[in-house]
């Protein structure tokens, strides 16, 4: 696994005039927006989603064929995709929080730490599991069909969530929500990060070991 994600961060590596220059208008649009939260919610999740274009160029002119010569298995392969979307996730959330930090530090009065950590551990949360969704279609579908999957995928879930809405209204949702505290939110999305992202690899690891190269 070590190999693989070598491999990665290399190729991560030669984006990095990419990620500098998303990095650099993030900061800017959060300096002339004044939304001090924008870098943290916006940049990681950048860092995070690179490992669906690795496997895009995993898959490049067969490339899997070559790649599954060397000695690791399928799983090894999957775990490894999910490993290397959450370092380069949290390496992400972490200096985005330590720009943020900086940034209300030194603009703020009264500035608080626990008004950023509450929201990084969150972002940093629903980053896994939205990488935990994408990761299964991308494995079976491709780059290219991945994204058409995707499409049709989000299309169902605004209509079965407006339909919800109609059962639930956010006001409910929100109420739950408020009574719940940080600490009680965090912990709930804790225990479904872990069990969704648990199902998510099971279900990769299938996939990747149902494949044909």
């Amino acid at each position: 696994m070590k190999g693989l994600l070598i491999k990665d961060f290399k190729l991560m590596k030669n984006q990095k005039n990419f990620l500098f220059v998303i990095f650099i208008g993030a900061i800017a649009s959060m300096l002339l927006s004044g939304f001090s939260s924008f870098l943290m919610g916006y940049f990681p999740f950048i860092c995070s989603f690179f490992v669906l274009s690795t496997i895009s160029y995993d898959e490049f002119d067969n490339g899997n064929a070559f790649l599954y010569t060397l000695p690791f298995s399928r799983k090894t392969y999957v775990k490894e995709k999910y490993l290397f979307g959450f370092l380069a996730g949290t390496a992400g959330c972490i200096i985005s929080l330590i720009i943020t930090v900086l940034y209300r530090y030194f603009t703020h009065t009264g500035f608080s730490l626990t008004e950023l950590l509450v929201p990084a551990a969150a972002v940093l949360m629903i980053l896994i599991i939205i990488l935990s969704f994408m990761l299964p279609i991308h494995l079976k579908f491709g780059g290219e069909k991945g994204r058409y999957a995707l499409f049709g995928i989000f299309l169902f879930l605004v209509l079965f969530g407006g339909i919800g809405l109609q059962f639930f209204p956010l006001e409910v949702l929100g109420e739950f929500l408020h009574a719940l505290k940080p600490a009680g939110f965090l912990s709930l999305l804790a225990v479904f990060t872990f069990v969704f992202t648990f199902i998510s690899y099971r279900i990769s690891v299938l996939i990747q070991e149902r494949k044909e190269f």
